[in-house]
């Protein structure tokens, strides 16, 4: 890449940042969250946009994306409370499920209506039209627990109203992952089917499910055993341990 195309670049990205900025403190002044202008500045700086945000650009910056989608998630858990959501779960279980159903339903069946008038669907298979409609219903649940996030303490939001709103978010957003995963899964394996006209395929699904579970899991617990209280043992002063720790959230 010439050094001319990095310097626009940076500049894009410095000034994409101080209008995002400058629109959050506009929104305060109107009495909207600042994460509203920094949507709003978002979009009008990207490739759909001014475009002062090229597509390229945006395709470049992926690993930073994914670095700020990992720190949001832990930010969204490190919300959760155990004997919180133990006291409520009834509660964040029933309008999880009432907000996923009905947001899932809604938007697949009125995709697959309109298929035939939707130029990527109209010639597809009847199965593939299925699996899309069910992606784009998917997609209808996710739900920004950065916005909820960022809403909750700008207002100083507290107590039992805001902590199930924000486990609904969470829980939510864990179920769409795996839901979203699912329909990956499942689109590519009905697509490979009807092109190879194999039922092998099949069982890819539930190997990969099975799969990410798995590491996600023992992720987890190396992230849980890594940044938890040391053992007596090895007890450290808290600057070191403090230095450690953010080593390991880089390196997570």
């Amino acid at each position: 890449m010439a050094a001319g195309q990095v310097l626009y670049d940076t500049a894009a990205v410095v000034v994409a940042g101080a209008c995002c900025f400058a629109a959050g403190s506009a929104a305060q002044r109107v009495k909207l969250p600042q994460i509203t202008g920094y949507l709003v500045a978002g979009i009008l700086a990207g490739p759909y946009g001014s475009r002062l945000i090229s597509a390229p650009l945006l395709s470049a910056l992926q690993p930073v994306e994914s670095a700020c989608l990992a720190v949001i998630a832990m930010a969204a858990g490190a919300e959760l409370h155990l004997g919180e959501l133990q006291r409520t779960r009834r509660q964040v279980l029933c309008i999880t499920a009432a907000v996923i159903a009905a947001s899932w339903a809604a938007v697949a069946v009125a995709t697959e209506a309109v298929a035939s008038s939707l130029p990527f669907m109209a010639l597809r298979p009847r199965a593939e039209q299925l699996v899309i409609a069910s992606l784009a219903g998917t997609l209808a649940c996710a739900r920004s627990p950065a916005s909820a996030i960022a809403v909750l303490r700008e207002t100083e939001g507290q107590g039992p109203y805001c902590s199930l709103v924000m486990a609904v978010v969470v829980v939510k957003d864990v179920l769409v992952f795996v839901m979203f995963a699912t329909n990956l899964e499942v689109a590519s394996s009905v697509m490979h089917r009807a092109s190879s006209g194999g039922l092998a395929h099949l069982a890819h699904p539930a190997v990969s499910l099975a799969m990410s579970a798995t590491l996600g899991v023992a992720g987890g617990a190396l992230a849980g055993a890594l940044l938890g209280p040391p053992p007596r043992a090895l007890r450290l002063t808290a600057t070191v341990t403090a230095r450690l720790r953010g080593v390991v959230l880089v390196l997570v």
